[in-house]
């Protein structure tokens, strides 16, 4: 079972960096069309809403996360 746990736990982070990825290129791409921040802010927000097909209490947490990854792509850029 423990076993089990640590797979699972090392998916969920796999994920989550996948997803970080995803946010920092697509910012990136966004501020090189000159897109303002606060629209990319709501564009980053948009895109997690509409893929979280089966939003769960971790919900608003992935939403807040993918936004600040967000904020720092688009400064690191």
């Amino acid at each position: 079972m423990r076993k089990e746990a640590q797979e699972l736990r090392g998916h969920a982070t796999e994920l989550r960096d996948s997803l970080r990825d995803s946010v920092a290129t697509y910012v990136a791409a966004l501020r090189q069309i000159d897109m303002p921040p606060e629209r990319a802010i709501v564009l980053v927000k948009s895109a997690v809403l509409e893929s979280d097909l089966f939003p769960d209490k971790h919900h608003r947490q992935v939403i807040e996360e993918a936004v600040r990854w967000a904020v720092d792509a688009y400064y690191a850029a």
